[in-house]
Parts: C-alpha cells; sequence; structure tokens
C-alpha cells in the first residue's frame, strides 16, 4: 500500500481517537458534560440536560438575593451549564451584572453554581452535588 493511501486510511479512526480523549479529559478536568464535545458520554451517563442546573445569587444586597438566567442570556447560560469554565462563567456573570444593574444598584458581586443531579446506585434517589462556584466581582465607578 502506498503510504499516502495508509495515511489516508486511517486518517478518521485517529481523528476519531482524538476527539474521544480530548472529550474525556475535559470532563475529567473542566467538568464539560459527558454528553458534549463529541464523545459517546450520553450512552453511559444521566450527567447532561435536565441533570445540571445553574443557580444564579447577586451578592452586596442586605443578602444573597436568589435570580433566575434572563430569557436573552438562555443559550450562554446552557453553554456555562455544559462546560462551567472560567471563560463562559465570566461572560455570563459580566452580562447578568448588567441586566441587573438598574434594578439592584447595591449589587457588588454575581455569583454562580453549577449543580450536577446524581442518582445513588442503591435506590436511584436523586442528589445534588455542586461542580462549580463562581464568584465574579462587579466593579464599581
Amino acid at each position: 500500500m502506498h503510504p499516502k493511501n495508509f495515511f489516508l486510511a486511517f486518517l478518521p479512526v485517529t481523528l476519531l481517537v482524538i476527539v474521544a480523549l480530548t472529550q474525556i479529559y475535559l470532563a475529567h478536568t473542566v467538568h464539560l458534560s459527558p454528553w458534549k464535545g463529541g464523545g459517546f458520554g450520553m450512552f453511559s451517563s444521566t450527567d447532561g440536560g435536565p441533570n445540571r442546573h445553574l443557580r444564579i445569587f447577586l451578592r452586596g444586597l442586605p443578602s444573597r438575593h436568589e435570580v433566575q438566567v434572563p430569557q436573552p442570556l438562555e443559550d450562554l447560560a446552557d453553554r456555562a451549564e455544559a462546560l462551567p469554565s472560567d471563560t463562559y462563567l465570566n461572560e455570563l456573570s459580566r452580562k447578568i451584572a448588567d441586566y441587573y444593574a438598574t434594578e439592584f444598584e447595591a449589587m457588588e458581586g454575581v455569583q454562580i453554581q453549577v449543580w450536577r443531579t446524581e442518582f445513588a446506585p442503591q435506590d436511584l434517589e436523586p442528589e445534588y452535588r455542586m461542580i462549580r462556584d463562581f464568584l465574579f466581582e462587579v466593579e464599581r465607578d
């Protein structure tokens, strides 16, 4: 077999292995949802879709105040849920701070918690585990 043909024959397999290994690495290091990133976690994990959720708190008020994800930021929130990296959480926090700035003038920060639902092997009771706790401090003028 010609070396070029040999290389081309194994290129798809090599790329698939690289994508799978990258997805496994990201799932174990930065909490990428196994359902995302080109891996095969959807066949072996319940950690995806409705089993992840965000809790968002505005800090610096008389106390913490929990808020919902504003509708215009839902796509970004979905990305932050699937891959709770500093980049996504920082961007989401900044946009949430901007969104609620006039309503909560005493806001000093935004706290985003990413939670995952796990199921007990004995009885399948849901258990909730926080996988990220991110704090964004709002800059004052």
